[in-house]
């Protein structure tokens, strides 16, 4: 039977759409923000296929996969491939996780197989003004 990529969330807000090949995946909460689970990310599973026949989200293993994320502040439309990885079976389960600049696959065994930077666009003025300040950060001298 074939795995399942676990997606997990990893910025505080909910991600109100993950699109696999166009097909919503659903929802993902934002990470906790107290108490003993702070900053524990959210996952929704997508199955895996061989190939995928455009009925329902997976991620397929003969050709890249199409990603829409979309949170309030930000949205990315980028693609990642599981063509090829190193040591994994169909059967694999598999983690990705989201970052709004970055998506990082790893295997079940806690090895990183992937890791790519994504370029998100703003939604707002506030979101495009976070952006420029990480794409130009000031440090500040005591």
């Amino acid at each position: 039977m074939p795995g399942k990529v676990y997606c997990f969330n990893c910025y505080n807000e909910t991600m109100n759409q993950l699109n696999v090949n166009g097909l919503s995946a659903g929802s993902i909460g934002g990470w906790s923000s107290s108490g003993s689970a702070i900053y524990t990310a959210v996952a929704v599973a997508v199955n895996r296929a061989r190939h995928s026949d455009g009925s329902q989200p997976v991620f397929s293993n003969d050709q890249p996969t199409a990603l829409r994320l979309n949170w309030d502040s930000f949205a990315i439309q980028t693609q990642i491939s599981l063509v090829g990885l190193p040591n994994v079976s169909l059967d694999d389960d598999l983690i990705l996780y989201i970052a709004v600049n970055q998506l990082t696959l790893v295997s079940s065994r806690g090895f990183v197989l992937l890791s790519q930077p994504i370029s998100p666009f703003a939604n707002s003025d506030v979101a495009q003004k976070t952006l420029q300040s990480l794409a130009r950060p000031q440090f500040h001298r005591d």
